[in-house]
């Protein structure tokens, strides 16, 4: 079908139909989903000795360019990264442009990252077993990164990359000499209906498969399983969970295609904003720098890590925090606000996923209750573990914000605001 043509009106019915029609889709047994069988090889690398090729994914991302960028200076190690591409040099174009967008140097590329073309939906990573194979031999660590992050895709959609790509990596985990994983995961594997309230620690397990909110917290769910179970198959892991990451605390570099940029652009496209609950936020230099620095650290093997500092914040705060900025947001209600969305000539790019998590909530008018869900969390073990480096995760507060907002300036996602109305913010 040709949807240039129609109109935004038309267009966002056309998607409104689309996903009430995956909303529907059966819900999957998730811990039929998880079991996989797995033997490991016998010899296990050495914890205790500098590693000298380390694996990661995700390097074409958001979180693990900065991952990539923090083992660059941690480390001496080759870097030999997972990405989608036609040939090496064209491999290594794509992260080098990924890591300049985020404004992140690139000097010791030449020398030390290794591309590797492959894919984390396919068997074997997209390799020949000959090359599988030479490569689990390589390898002394694995930090998988990489993953689909979308509310909006219900699980069978991501489950060729968040968990046959999660299952893939911890056979190049077992393959060989067997090697440290290290998984990033999401307090989302705690977002089930039955969990609401609870707060949970590091060594809590996300027992509970049924009621979760969306196919990503399903899909998370069931990758992170799978690396717990596998400990048992002799592969030394670590977890880090983390909440919603938002952009570099020094320099502002974020990625505006995340879901807390695109909806402060919808509301200031309309000027009108409403109240979405709570929810974390980790500075993506933090995540990095604490979860390499976890991950090098002998007496992690087998632990999990949440990373954020414990907070939570209102998003009626995070929207103050864009008025002071300068910019005019009127305070609406969840229903005022569907009833714009669907009558704005505009194009909104959050319409299909407001639409998406209007069906999950089951109305608008349960929006809220679906942000409130977010698990509460305790980080006071990874806080300890942290302290002797002095890693700590800083605030979000009206600063930071304004950090953020003329970062996005600065690339043209969003519009500054109207003259003489940010010093008019400020005075107020």
């Amino acid at each position: 079908m040709d949807i240039e043509h129609l109109s935004p009106r038309e267009k966002r019915g056309l998607l409104e139909k689309i996903l009430r029609q995956k909303v529907q889709a059966g819900r999957p047994d998730l811990e039929a989903e998880a079991h996989f069988d797995l033997v490991c090889d016998a010899d296990v690398v050495d914890l205790d000795k500098e590693p000298q090729a380390v694996f990661l994914t995700g390097a074409t991302g958001f979180v693990g360019a900065f991952v990539l960028k923090r083992l660059l200076d941690s480390t001496s190690a080759r870097i030999y990264c997972l990405v989608r591409a036609s040939d090496p040099e064209d491999g290594k174009r794509r992260i080098e442009a990924n890591l300049k967008s985020y404004e992140l140097e690139t000097a010791d590329l030449d020398s030390r990252l290794v591309p590797v073309p492959g894919d984390l939906t396919k068997l074997h990573l997209g390799l020949s077993p000959d090359q599988f194979r030479s490569l689990a031999e390589e390898l002394d660590v694995i930090y998988h990164i990489g993953a689909s992050v979308n509310l909006a895709h219900h699980y069978q959609q991501l489950k060729p990359t968040n968990v046959n790509g999660t299952r893939e990596i911890i056979t190049l985990a077992a393959s060989g000499r067997v090697k440290p994983l290290h998984y990033l995961s999401t307090y989302a594997v705690f977002d089930s209906i039955h969990n609401v309230g609870r707060v949970f620690s590091e060594e809590d397990e996300p027992t509970q498969s049924e009621g979760l909110s969306n196919g990503y917290s399903e899909s998370k769910w069931v990758g992170e399983k799978m690396v717990r179970d596998c400990r048992a198959a002799g592969i030394p892991t670590c977890i880090y969970r983390v909440g919603w990451v938002v952009g570099d605390s020094r320099t502002g570099a974020w990625n505006s295609s995340d879901f807390i940029p695109r909806t402060i652009k919808a509301f200031l496209d309309v000027g009108k904003y409403c109240d979405l609950g709570k929810m974390t936020m980790t500075p993506v230099d933090y995540l990095s720098e604490a979860l390499v620095y976890l991950s090098r650290r002998r007496e992690s093997v087998g632990n999990i890590f949440h990373l954020s500092n414990g907070q939570q914040y209102a998003s009626r705060e995070l929207f103050d925090w864009v008025q002071s900025f300068g910019y005019k947001l009127q305070g609406v209600s969840l229903k005022e606000w569907e009833k714009e969305i669907r009558e704005s000539s505009q194009e909104i790019s959050l319409t299909p996923l407001l639409l998406f998590l209007e069906d999950v909530a089951g109305g608008m008018s349960s929006l809220a209750q679906w942000f409130s869900r977010e698990p509460h969390v305790d980080v006071a073990r990874t806080r300890e573990k942290l302290a002797p480096a002095g890693v700590v995760c800083p605030g979000i507060d009206e600063k930071m914000m304004a950090l953020y907002l003329s970062y996005f300036i600065s690339k043209g996602f969003l519009k500054p605001p109207a003259k003489g109305s940010r010093e008019a913010g400020r005075s107020a």
